[in-house]
């Protein structure tokens, strides 16, 4: 009796798991906790349009928009293909990551000191706060095909096309 039950068991989380790994189900799901897990723990506001594929790979997402004190983060026609098994040794392995468009939109504000009319930029610039990442990261591939990084307070902007950039197994440290 035991031995029948462990059996269905184990043969109904390998169903689950088949179908949690190989769906685009399966990929909405851990997007839906992921997102959930965003909003409570990220500062700023992340949102991601029309992700597509499955856990296993490839992935391809419209686009990530991240807004954090005023500045955003925008990148565009987006896909990942990974080894979701390096996972389990503690590490993100992405075989190739490829962005159509990135863009970094600093919304530096200016302040003006008691009532004199000369702006004074802020002392402390508005940045992306450190992220630190429980694992490590290995890129082997990747590629931004637009990069625009924009300053509203000087109304400059710098832009770089066909930026490609191969990473032979660079590891970050975790």
């Amino acid at each position: 009796a035991f031995l029948s039950v462990f059996t269905l068991l184990s043969g109904l989380i390998l169903v689950c798991l088949t179908i949690l790994l190989t769906s685009e189900w399966g990929l909405q799901r851990l997007y839906s906790i992921a997102m959930q897990s965003a909003a409570a723990n990220l500062p700023g506001s992340i949102k991601i349009e029309s992700l597509k594929g499955r856990l296993l790979g490839p992935i391809t997402i419209d686009s990530i928009t991240y807004t954090f004190n005023g500045s955003t983060i925008l990148a565009n026609d987006i896909s990942l293909d990974w080894n979701i098994l390096a996972l389990f040794s503690g590490t993100l392995h992405v075989n190739e990551f490829n962005v159509g468009k990135f863009e970094y939109d600093s919304k530096t504000e200016e302040k003006t000191l008691d009532n004199s009319k000369s702006p004074i930029p802020e002392t402390i610039p508005k940045i992306i706060p450190q992220i630190v990442l429980p694992i490590k990261i290995e890129i082997d591939r990747a590629f931004v095909s637009n990069i625009a990084i924009k300053n509203n307070s000087d109304r400059k902007s710098t832009r770089l096309n066909s930026s490609h950039t191969d990473i032979s197994r660079m590891p970050s440290s975790a």
